[in-house]
C-alpha cells in the first residue's frame, strides 16, 4: 500500500493544539502541493482566546470542589482506562486482552473532566502554571506555517483544548509521581493521550472500529496500538508511526451451525427497506438457516420491534460484543453493511456478507485501509457465491470461499 509521505508542520509535543475533527480533516486532505500560509494574528485574537480560555480554567477549578472524591478509588493505580463513553464494550475489550486489576484501575471519560476531578483535586497555582505553558504552545502553533484553513479552525475550535489539556497535564503528572509504571489504556480520546505521553506514561491505544488513514500531524505517538486487521497494521508500520502495532487476537471458528447473524447499524435510512435485503433473509430461511439479529451497542434509530414487523424474524440477540455473540452462536455467515464485524468475522474464519451495495454513496464512510468489498461477499452482486456454499454443504467449499475472499 503506497501513501503520500507526511509533511510535518507541528512537533509531536505541540500537536494537542490540533486535536479537533475539523482540523484533522484539513490535514488528512492536504497533500504536498497544497497551499500553506502564515496567519496575521491581531491583538483581539490574543484577548479573545485568553478571556474564553481563562474562564474555562476558573470554571473547572471551582467545579472540582463540588464533586465528592470517590472513596473506593485506589490510591496507587496500576492502570487507567480512558474511554470515549461509547458504552461498556470498549472497556470489556481491554479487560479481555490484559489482566486489569479492577481494584487498582481508574475508569475515566476522556471527554469530561468530571471523572478526573473525583480522583484528584488540583491547586489553582498548578493549574495556572500549566495553563500559561499551554497558551504559549497554542500561540506558537498559530504562528506556524500551516495548511490553509488550519489557523482559522484553531481559533474557532481548539481554544477549548488549552484548559482541558492543562487539567489532564497536571492529572497525569500526579499519576506519574504516584506510580511511574501506571499504564494508560486509551480508546478514541487523543487529547488526554497527548497529556499522558508528555508526562512519560505508557499509553496504549485501542481502536473500537476500523481505522481510516491518518496524518501524523494530528496523531499521538502511542506506545502501542491495537487494530483489527493485518492491512491496518501494515499501513501504520509503513508510515513509520513509531509505535508497536498489534492486531487483536481472534479465535478461529471450528464448528459452524446452520445460522446467520445480521448485525444492525447505528442508524437506519430508507435503504433498509429495499427488496434485496428481504431477499437475502428469504434465501437463508428457505434453506432452513436460523436468522439472528444483533443490535448495535449504541442506540439504533429504529426500535427492534420495527425490524420484527418489517422482516418477520423472531431471534434477537441482546447484550455482548460481536465476538462473544459469534463465539456463542457459531454462525456460518455474518451480515452487515460496513461494520467492523465483517473484519472480525473474517478473522474468525466466518464468511462475511456485506450489504454495502445497497447503500447510497453518501452513507458510506472512509473505507480506505481494510478492503471490506474484497474480503466480504457482496450482496446482491455475488449472491451465487452464497448459494454455492449453502447448496454444496461441504467444509471444503466453505474453506475455499474463505480463502478466495482472503486473497482477492
Amino acid at each position: 500500500m503506497t501513501d503520500k509521505k507526511n509533511v510535518f508542520f507541528v512537533e509531536p509535543n505541540k500537536q494537542w493544539v490540533l486535536e479537533n475533527i475539523h482540523i484533522e480533516k484539513i490535514f488528512r486532505e492536504f497533500d504536498k502541493g497544497g497551499i500553506t500560509e502564515v496567519y496575521d494574528l491581531k491583538m483581539y485574537h490574543y484577548i479573545n482566546v485568553y478571556v474564553k480560555s481563562i474562564s474555562r480554567v476558573l470554571y473547572f477549578y471551582l467545579k472540582q470542589f463540588f464533586l465528592k472524591r470517590d472513596s473506593s478509588i485506589c490510591l496507587h493505580p496500576s492502570s487507567i482506562t480512558v474511554n470515549s463513553n461509547r458504552g461498556g464494550y470498549e472497556i470489556s475489550k481491554i479487560k479481555k486482552l490484559f489482566d486489569v486489576n479492577d481494584s487498582c484501575n481508574y475508569q475515566i471519560n476522556g471527554f469530561d473532566l468530571t471523572d478526573c476531578m473525583r480522583v484528584n483535586k488540583i491547586s489553582l497555582k498548578d493549574f495556572l502554571v500549566s495553563f500559561h505553558q499551554s497558551m504559549q504552545v497554542y500561540f506558537s502553533v498559530l504562528k506556524s506555517n500551516l495548511p490553509k484553513g488550519v489557523h482559522k479552525a484553531i481559533l474557532r475550535y481548539s481554544y477549548i483544548n488549552t484548559s482541558s489539556y492543562s487539567f489532564f497535564d497536571i492529572f497525569f503528572y500526579k499519576i506519574k509521581k504516584i506510580n511511574p509504571d501506571c499504564i494508560i489504556y486509551s480508546s478514541g480520546v487523543p487529547l488526554s493521550s497527548y497529556a499522558a505521553i508528555r508526562n512519560g506514561l505508557k499509553v496504549i491505544n485501542f481502536y473500537h472500529g476500523l481505522m481510516s488513514k491518518i496524518d501524523l500531524n494530528v496523531y499521538p505517538r502511542y506506545s502501542e496500538i491495537y487494530v483489527y486487521s493485518d492491512e491496518e497494521k501494515k499501513y501504520l508500520e509503513n508510515i513509520d508511526i513509531g509505535s508497536i502495532v498489534r492486531v487483536y487476537p481472534f479465535k478461529e471458528t471450528k464448528h459452524y451451525n446452520r445460522s446467520v447473524i445480521i448485525f444492525l447499524p447505528t442508524s437506519i435510512s430508507g435503504y433498509i427497506e429495499t427488496e434485496e435485503f428481504s431477499n437475502l433473509i428469504g434465501l437463508f430461511k428457505r434453506h432452513n438457516y436460523k436468522v439472528f439479529f444483533k443490535r448495535h451497542p449504541l442506540k439504533s434509530s429504529w426500535s427492534i420491534q420495527t425490524w420484527k414487523e418489517k422482516f418477520n424474524f423472531e431471534k434477537v440477540v441482546n447484550g455482548g460484543d460481536a465476538v462473544t455473540v459469534m463465539q456463542d452462536i457459531c454462525p456460518s455467515f455474518v451480515v452487515s453493511w460496513t461494520s467492523t464485524v465483517l473484519c472480525e468475522a473474517s478473522n474468525m474464519k466466518i464468511i462475511p456478507i456485506s450489504l454495502i451495495n445497497l447503500l447510497d454513496k453518501k452513507d458510506i464512510g472512509p473505507l480506505d485501509i481494510f478492503p471490506i468489498q474484497n474480503r466480504s461477499i457482496l450482496w446482491p452482486s455475488e449472491k451465487n457465491m452464497i448459494y454455492d456454499v449453502i447448496t454444496k454443504k461441504t467444509r471444503d467449499s466453505y474453506s475455499e470461499t474463505l480463502e478466495k475472499l482472503r486473497l482477492r
